[in-house]
């Protein structure tokens, strides 16, 4: 991403996808740039933030919208697991790249065991032996940024039974340098990364969960130098277990949303833009708030809201846009979710959820499993597709492990050490062509394809049709049928194996029959009729008296009746006449203007003939005409 300033403006640009801060840029040359791994997919909304210096004032640039979509996946292939290195248990997950080589890297909080240990990406899907980073007390939950503006990911750890965070810097390398402590509230259990006062630095919101200030949040403003001010006490509404930020109400300014836990609430604070926020709104359900997300699960641009219920329950509550939200949707995973990762999972567009499970109430699963619930794009999700899960997973993370452009996940356990990786599966291609070639096809009742075409497209069902018939100038092709014996319109199953569905038509070509004149008789078969290629046709011409068959203009032959067959489109006349009619009265072979002043004469007795020519007892105007026709029409009887 890179971003244009006026000349001479020096500093730093921040940007962003919606509130979230992807990165910051140095000005070099009027511009500024970043590189990112970790722009997720879905409809995002880029936008650059300059920071400002001594000359020139901070300013913002346009929203621009920009479309990110996820490979096609048919499910996960088999879990890869790596016993690790974080001492038999992980509180938190995330995600980034910490050693700035382009490749996603993942840190696991190790509770209770003082420590993080991070798993550098080698971009195929896996990862470097696990590099610890110990703590003097218990970490609990860990949030990524770049704080100081150099470009590298910088991380903010929470710290059990303690009132502080600590900040990390990081290297560029992987490594990070010593721990700087900020004091706020007791035993923060989640934090998150925003620019809540707009100012293109990254703040903290913390949430804790100590005996003293349980019912309050921490927020933390940066300053340039990558430090931070002191906390400052933003009342969440009741005691709060999890925290997520977005722009519920479109303002640009980052909003929070708090899980309550006990109080089976959620609350939304609306950020006023400088750091501080409005009054709570609470919205309530009927079982306990475990952990809070944030996603547009509708596709409408809004942010909604996902909440995990310990019953085995997820509540979904639609965003309208101004900072409320809609009723709960109920959505049952089964005993014991412990964490929702959303991600859209199998590439159709829509965001999907998977949910760890610590343990099952499934009977064919006798153990731990994740469910990936496919999203319908309009807030509500399928039936989910369970994939047994090793060492009972806790927590995870989703990303890109192996740059193939498809949804992976990461997850780990609260019991056991390591953690496994499930990479997405490749989809089998599907393609689709027509016999004969270049006839139009749709998918899923899209706009219509020329075959042949190779698709990629999600796991499941899917519906293939072709119109018939379909035309060409003077030609058809009329469907007879599909390679799997299905209907014109019928479903498929796209899966692991490649697949080939041909349609078959057969082609029939326009016959065009005309009489010359067309009073002067008929012409079976009638015009306007399709025959198929190959088939034989005869034709017939049958005169009105007392006119004569005399030929056919399009056809060589002058039999009639006429046999033909048809390998193209046709055009075939018959031409009918009277007998020793020929209109030429001047000893010549063509009817012209003499020949009609050769009548008019003999109209004035001039010339004594007898030019009847439609033999009514007269020579007069409409015998004239008939030689008027002819001499445009070349033929007596036009």
């Amino acid at each position: 991403m890179t971003a244009t300033v006026t000349s001479g403006a020096t500093g730093k640009v921040t940007f962003y996808d919606g509130v979230t801060i992807l990165g910051v840029g140095t000005i070099s040359g009027a511009q500024a740039s970043i590189s990112t791994v970790m722009l997720p997919s879905g409809n995002r909304k880029l936008r650059a933030h300059y920071q400002g210096d001594g000359t020139y004032a901070a300013s913002s640039s346009a929203t621009v919208p920009q479309s990110v979509l996820a490979g096609k996946s048919n499910g996960f292939q088999p879990p890869l697991s790596d016993p690790g290195a974080n001492f038999n248990g992980t509180a938190a997950t995330v995600v980034g790249d910490f050693n700035d080589d382009g490749k996603q890297d993942f840190i696991l909080v190790n509770y209770p065991y003082r420590s993080l240990t991070i798993y550098l990406g080698n971009g195929d899907g896996t990862f470097q032996t696990g590099r610890p980073y110990a703590f003097a007390y218990d970490p609990t939950s860990v949030a990524v940024g770049d704080f100081n503006g150099d470009g590298h990911a910088d991380l903010a750890v929470g710290l059990s039974y303690t009132d502080s965070i600590a900040i990390l810097r990081g290297n560029g390398d992987g490594t990070f340098q010593p721990a700087v402590y900020y004091a706020c509230g007791s035993t923060p259990t989640a934090i998150a990364v925003a620019d809540f006062n707009r100012d293109g630095l990254a703040d903290l919101i913390v949430n804790h969960n100590g005996a003293y200030d349980a019912t309050s949040l921490s927020l933390l403003l940066g300053k340039a130098d990558g430090t931070f001010q002191n906390a400052t006490s933003i009342p969440a509404g009741s005691t709060a277990s999890s925290i997520a930020v977005a722009d519920f109400n479109g303002d640009g300014a980052p909003d929070v949303v708090v899980a309550l836990g006990p109080a089976a609430k959620i609350s939304i604070l609306l950020g006023n833009g400088d750091g501080t926020f409005q009054a709570p709104k609470l919205y309530a359900y009927s079982d306990g708030a475990d952990v809070v997300s944030a996603a547009d699960f509708n596709g409408d641009g809004h942010p909604d809201v996902l909440v995990t219920a310990s019953i085995g329950e997820v509540y979904v509550l639609l965003g309208n846009g101004d900072g409320t939200l809609g009723p709960p949707l109920t959505y049952s995973t089964g005993y014991y979710p412990e964490s929702v990762l959303i991600g859209d999972f199998d590439g159709d567009g829509f965001v999907d959820l998977a949910i760890t499970h610590y343990f099952s109430s499934i009977p064919y699963l006798s153990g731990p499993y994740i469910g990936i619930a496919p999203g319908h794009g309009d807030g509500t999700f399928g039936a989910a597709a369970l994939y047994p899960a090793l060492n009972f997973p806790y927590t995870g993370a989703v990303g890109d492990f192996n740059g193939d452009g498809r949804t992976d996940m990461v997850t780990s356990s609260a019991a056991y050490s390591g953690y496994t990786i499930f990479l997405g599966n490749a989809v089998a291609p599907i393609t689709i062509q027509t016999t004969p070639t270049n006839l139009q096809f749709t998918v899923d009742n899209g706009a219509p394809q020329t075959a042949p075409q190779t698709l990629n497209l999600a796991p499941g069902t899917h519906t293939i049709a072709v119109a018939s018939p379909q035309t060409a100038p003077g030609t058809q092709y009329v469907f007879t049928g599909w390679s799997d014996s299905g209907a014109a319109s019928h479903t498929i199953t796209v899966g692991a194996t490649a697949a080939t569905y041909t349609a078959t038509f057969k082609t029939q070509y326009l016959l065009t029959t005309a009489a010359f004149p067309q009073s002067g008789g008929t012409v079976t078969p009638a015009s306007g009729a399709y025959y198929d290629a190959g088939s034989p046709v005869t034709i017939t011409a049958t005169p009105n008296p007392p006119l004569t068959f005399t030929g056919w203009s399009g056809a060589a032959s002058t039999s009639n009746p006429l046999q033909i067959t048809m390998s193209a489109p046709l055009t075939i006349a018959a031409a009918f006449d009277i007998p020793g009619a020929t209109c030429t009265m001047t000893g010549d072979t063509t009817a012209s203007i003499a020949d009609v002043q050769f009548i008019v004469n003999e109209a004035l007795g001039v010339i004594p003939a007898n030019n009847d020519l439609n033999n009514d007892g007269v020579v007069n105007i409409v015998d004239i005409q008939k030689v008027l026709d002819a001499a445009l029409n070349f033929g007596c009887l036009q």
